[in-house]
């Protein structure tokens, strides 16, 4: 909560292909602590979750992105790929990751 209360703008991002309303559940849990944002929807494409979060941090300037990070087992990991370990692995600015 202090990085994004300090923050100049902060940027909520979903990507999901079906809007189950949880990016504006989230929006306005950080409203209720304070914290303005905007919540932003991408739909799922070809290039990946963390590649759309990556592109769309280099677009906007970001100079953090913060992140849930979740395993799951390495089989899964193996077919499905895992996005924490693609934000880690292809990042160019900052990731604080929480679990």
């Amino acid at each position: 909560m202090p990085f994004l209360k300090s923050a100049d703008e902060v940027l909520l991002v979903e990507v999901a292909d079906e809007d189950d309303g949880s990016v504006r559940d989230v929006a306005e849990y950080l409203d209720r602590h304070g914290i303005r944002c905007t919540p932003l929807r991408r739909a799922c494409s070809a290039t990946g979750v963390a590649a759309q979060i990556l592109g769309l941090a280099r677009v906007e300037g970001a100079d953090l992105v913060v992140a849930g990070a979740y395993g799951h087992t390495r089989m899964r990991e193996m077919i499905f790929g895992s996005v924490t370990r693609s934000l880690l692995e292809q990042t160019s600015v900052c990731c604080l990751m929480s679990h």
